[in-house]
């Protein structure tokens, strides 16, 4: 079996802090599905501290014999975007995605290039090509054209063998391509892991990676340096079924700072769980789990600032998940 990619090294301590937090927030998700496979998704999230509402209805359709996938999805800003896939299709391996986003208050098109939001969308097309020479090597190819943006282009690789795990980004700018690389290697559990970019441009490397760590059944340890200014590492550990622990800490030489926290999980029976995490600024999160029944699970949590209990500034979230 292939090690993780570099940006999942760590990733069961990360999960332990992040996961089943949903504090600042008011959250509804519905899933359902159709007897024709047609899988409906409807969220809906009030942001308590910006006071702004979001909605979206997602429509997907997949069809295994045709090698195609369609999905539909329009939101309360009034976009709507289009997905469509063909896979194995035209020929083995190769997969052609088309991914469009279209506002009918104004007329125009738009498409959300590789992380952007929403907000940042220019008047424009995507269109993505992958190819799976072999079971462990993968290209892909995406392209866009917007016309404030001009032309713009991104070529991913990745290659997997049961040792290491190597993946190649280009984003094809016209100013010049910048590489982005990572490898990680894996043996007896040991894991070593390299990130670089390479900015041709400015013929300069821009960032530089390093992590070693190591990953069994039940325990995980994670040791990273960024860029030669920061240090950090996370351990993770199953003590039993039903008890996760979990301990993060890094320090940074541009601000002479250091960060420490601690987090853990409890299944308190099969249907309701609890967690909790503090740092050493004395943030204090806490959440409560619990599947309802079938198809209906709660979620709500809190952040409390330990330094300022009579204060206020304390946030609270909850979410509720309905699956059909």
């Amino acid at each position: 079996m292939a090690p993780p990619q570099y940006s999942d090294l760590g990733k069961t301590a990360k999960d332990l802090f992040n996961k089943g937090y949903n504090y600042g927030t008011v959250k509804l998700d519905v899933k359902t599905k159709t007897q024709n496979n047609i899988d409906f998704n409807i969220t809906g999230e009030h942001n308590i501290d910006f006071q702004k509402s979001l909605a979206t209805l997602e429509a997907k359709y997949k069809s295994a014999s045709q090698g195609l996938t369609f999905v539909e999805k329009w939101n309360t800003d009034n976009i709507l975007k289009s997905e469509i896939t063909l896979e194995d299709k035209l020929t083995k391996g190769l997969k052609l995605a088309l991914d469009t986003s279209f506002s009918p208050a104004s007329g125009k098109y738009f498409a959300y290039l590789e992380n952007k939001e929403a907000s940042e969308a220019k008047e424009a097309f995507n269109i993505s090509i992958a190819y799976r020479f072999r079971s462990n090597f993968n290209a892909r190819l995406r392209y866009s054209y917007s016309a404030k943006r001009k032309k713009s282009g991104v070529l991913k690789t990745s290659y997997k063998h049961d040792k290491f795990l190597l993946n190649t980004d280009v984003d094809l700018d016209l100013a010049g391509p910048v590489v982005h690389n990572s490898l990680v290697v894996g043996h007896l559990g040991w894991l070593f892991g390299l990130q670089a970019t390479f900015d041709s441009a400015k013929s300069q490397l821009t960032r530089s990676n390093f992590a070693v760590g190591y990953q069994g059944n039940d325990f995980t340890l994670h040791t990273n340096v960024n860029d030669g200014t920061e240090v950090g590492g996370s351990i993770y550990q199953r003590i039993n079924s039903d008890l996760d622990l979990g301990v993060s800490l890094s320090w940074s030489s541009v601000n002479n700072q250091a960060r420490f926290a601690l987090a853990t999980k409890y299944q308190l029976d099969k249907s309701a769980s609890v967690q909790a995490k503090v740092n050493n600024l004395s943030q204090i999160g806490l959440a409560y789990n619990q599947q309802l029944r079938d198809g209906v699970k709660l979620v709500v949590s809190t952040l409390i600032d330990g330094k300022n209990i009579n204060g206020g500034g304390h946030k609270l979230g909850l979410g509720l998940e309905l699956n059909a």
